[in-house]
């Protein structure tokens, strides 16, 4: 087992084990439990594939699903699509995505695939989102996927009432402007969307929200990667922000913002995916609550969540200077 010590949970907190603190999740991947709980579970899949009919079922689909999730999470990403090449070649023995008649077994496929891909800057190998629906697995009206990832609404639009208030409304908003410039090669000056420059420092060290500094972090990182020159997502100048970001989101005091608003959650995680230090403590937690989130998606935001994977996965080649025409 590890050899560091963690605090006792506050099992008041309303989160699952996993999400209570950002050292749960490392601790439980790099314990000798999981090493052999994987190697159980890869064996017992081994054993299922020498019957085609019991290989391709929904389990053993789903005990890969489950590995890759950990996989993602202790940043073993080359390991991950190994694992989802695994899922893809089930699934085509099955004769596609159709003939998967489980709902919960499909979203899974479609919501990890699109992670791995977000995670490992591949593009998804499932993404069809006009061959299922947006609610696979039923509709939850109250949810905003709206982020500075997708195009559907405006920010200002989409926030127009919410927590965020307007000066994070501003952030966010802009946030979404300047990635739909870049997406399209459009010029696009950077002071015509600062607004908050013009704002006296006292206003803006006063009145600051955890939720308002968990925005304007992720911001901060997000804008630096797509200014000119650019400032990588990894960068050691966003250590700093990652580091804080990670423990403004590990606290559970906005959780029923992110609930209604999976989209600009998920925009978070991302950021804070690709900020951190593959195999970090920080990386571990963010990957953990970025499944999370991303699973919901199923109830009415699939969609939005294709969208947004793909814009930033367009956004991470603009940031490292490698522009690829496969968005």
């Amino acid at each position: 087992m590890p050899s560091r010590v963690l605090p006792a949970p506050n099992f008041n907190l309303p989160r699952g084990c996993m999400h209570k603190s950002a050292l749960v999740v490392p601790h439980i991947i790099n314990s000798r439990e999981y090493y052999s709980f994987k190697v159980g579970t890869i064996q017992w899949i081994n054993d299922r594939l020498d019957t085609l009919s019991v290989g391709t079922g929904d389990a053993t689909i789903g005990s890969i699903l489950l590995l890759i999730n950990f996989e993602l999470m202790r940043g073993n990403v080359t390991e991950a699509r190994y694992y989802m090449d695994g899922v893809q070649q089930i699934v085509n023995l099955r004769g596609g995505l159709g003939n998967v008649n489980n709902r919960n077994v499909l979203a899974r496929i479609l919501v990890i695939d699109l992670l791995v891909a977000a995670l490992s800057k591949h593009q998804p190998r499932f993404s069809q989102p006009t061959l299922f629906p947006a609610d696979l697995l039923g509709a939850v009206f109250y949810k905003v996927a709206d982020s500075p990832l997708t195009t559907q609404r405006t920010m200002k639009i989409a926030l127009k009432v919410s927590s965020f208030g307007e000066r994070g409304a501003r952030y966010l908003q802009r946030a979404q402007m300047i990635t739909m410039h870049r997406i399209a090669g459009t010029s696009c000056s950077f002071s015509e969307y600062k607004h908050d420059l013009y704002e006296p420092k006292t206003r803006m060290d006063q009145d600051t929200s955890a939720l308002f500094r968990i925005i304007q972090q992720t911001s901060d990182i997000y804008l630096g990667a797509l200014q000119t020159p650019q400032i990588p997502f990894s960068s050691p100048i966003n250590r700093k922000s990652t580091v804080a970001l990670c423990q403004a989101v590990e606290s559970p005091a906005n959780d029923d913002v992110w609930d209604r608003f999976p989209g600009i959650f998920t925009w978070v995680l991302l950021v804070g995916c690709a900020a951190a230090e593959e195999g970090s403590t920080e990386y571990n937690f963010f990957v953990c609550l970025l499944i999370k989130v991303a699973l919901g998606a199923g109830y009415g935001w699939l969609d939005a969540l294709t969208e947004a994977v793909k814009t930033f996965i367009k956004v991470k080649e603009l940031s490292e200077g490698c522009e690829k025409k496969n968005l």
